[in-house]
């Protein structure tokens, strides 16, 4: 039976893709979510940590996060496991075959246009990595099934000019957040 990791929010789905949030605690997660996409619809910011904690515990059950307690004093660390970056990728290239129109942030400091370029900007990452993980793999098909490299090459150059799109519509936002970041 396979698991489902999307019933997880937007924002902390794409917290958990970042490759510098690999290892964690609960407080480091939460610090970075407030600074992304602020508070959102909750109250303050201990009821945002409770959300986040009950969310990690239930991917350290399914198997998604590795929990590890030096001893009672220092806080746990959480470790990103493969099979969740592989299911969560999966299911937003899936997501992303259907269709490339991004809403904006909801919830998430609608008056903040920051927030909402932060959470495009973390989609069109996680994109851009998947199609580079396509692109690579179709290489790699390429070599294994020289019979099949007519066909493969045509995905491998379609795939790649996606990863195009994403990296001009990336630098986009890269350059509209520096310009606003200056700004303030």
């Amino acid at each position: 039976m396979k698991r489902r990791v999307n019933k997880l929010p937007h924002p902390l789905n794409e917290l958990l893709l970042d490759e510098r949030l690999r290892k964690f605690t609960i407080l480091e997660l939460r610090n970075e979510y407030e600074k992304r996409f602020g508070l959102g619809d909750f109250a303050s910011r201990s009821q945002l940590r409770m959300s986040i904690y009950r969310r990690i515990l239930s991917l350290v059950k399914k198997g998604y996060l590795e929990k590890r307690e030096k001893d009672s004093n220092s806080p746990a660390l959480y470790i990103v496991q493969e099979q969740f970056r592989a299911d969560t990728l999966l299911i937003r290239d899936k997501l992303s075959e259907k269709t490339h129109v991004y809403p904006a942030a909801k919830n998430h400091n609608a008056h903040s246009p920051i927030a909402a370029l932060r959470v495009k900007q973390s989609q069109y990452q996680v994109d851009m990595l998947a199609c580079a993980g396509e692109c690579k793999e179709y290489q790699q098909l390429a070599e294994e099934f020289p019979h099949l490299r007519d066909q493969i090459d045509l995905m491998f150059r379609r795939a790649r000019e996606r990863s195009s799109e994403l990296m001009g519509q990336l630098r986009a936002i890269d350059n509209l957040i520096q310009r606003a970041d200056l700004k303030q």
